[in-house]
């Protein structure tokens, strides 16, 4: 398939982004880390929604036996989130979405700006396609919920969604997250979480138990005109002269 590529030089080495509809790369590095280094079986990681969504893949052009070193998926919509958090309020607004998910990244590459140049691409896609909010779930490692309960009320007292657009938790796996953060909760939340928030994320009201991956999942929500991104990656991406 066709793919739509841009070669983002003088970050980090120099690693390449593209936008594409094939999932095959993407597919690639999400069997290494879902299914072999999280335990995920493949029919619960694959599902049908990569037919339906562009593929956001980073690479490493020194490394090329590793294919894509971070990938995401970008669905019109919200069919995944939505079956783990109530977002009528979001779809009241009437303006467009774009779902955010399957989020991982290279062992090798952890810790470095990959995760940040991959979400500057996909910010830069999505302010060609006009997009007002972005959404999808962000995942806390364990499904035991009793274990992160400080880090999701550090992320609730940082950062809740306005009532307005709020995503909340539903179901019988969803977990409502109340009281005050414990001293230094926010050193447990995963960098890329804090990725999010730091590029203007909200996240939404309560957390949700998935079993079949084995997290704590929360929902991210991005308004497009709240972008915080560095200044000149922050210009580039909504055409603004650097």
């Amino acid at each position: 398939m066709r793919a739509e590529s841009h070669y983002l030089g003088g970050m980090d080495g120099g690693l390449s982004f593209e936008i594409t509809r094939d999932a095959r790369a993407a597919r690639a590095l999400r069997r290494a880390v879902f299914t072999r280094e999280m335990g995920v079986p493949t029919s619960v990681e694959t599902d049908a929604f990569d037919a339906v969504s562009e593929h956001a893949i980073l690479r490493d052009p020194s490394r090329p036996d590793l294919g894509a070193i971070a990938a995401a998926r970008l669905a019109p919509g919200t069919g995944y989130t939505g079956r783990e958090f109530d977002l009528w309020r979001l779809h009241a607004t009437g303006r467009p979405i774009v779902e955010l998910g399957r989020t991982c990244v290279h062992p090798a590459y952890r810790g470095s700006a990959a995760g940040l140049i991959l979400f500057h691409g996909i910010a830069k896609r999505l302010a060609q396609q006009d997009t007002r909010y972005l959404v999808g779930t962000a995942s806390l490692p364990g499904a035991e919920a009793k274990a992160h309960l400080g880090a999701l009320r550090a992320l609730r007292a940082a950062a809740l969604a306005p009532p307005e657009v709020r995503p909340v938790a539903r179901g019988p796996e969803a977990l409502a997250v109340t009281g005050p953060p414990p001293p230094d909760a926010m050193r447990t939340v995963p960098p890329l979480i804090k990725s999010y928030l730091r590029a203007g994320a909200w996240v939404g009201d309560g957390a949700w138990v998935d079993r079949a991956f084995g997290c704590v999942d929360i929902c991210i929500l991005l308004d497009m005109t709240r972008l915080r991104l560095p200044g000149s990656r922050r210009r580039a991406i909504m055409g603004a002269p650097a």
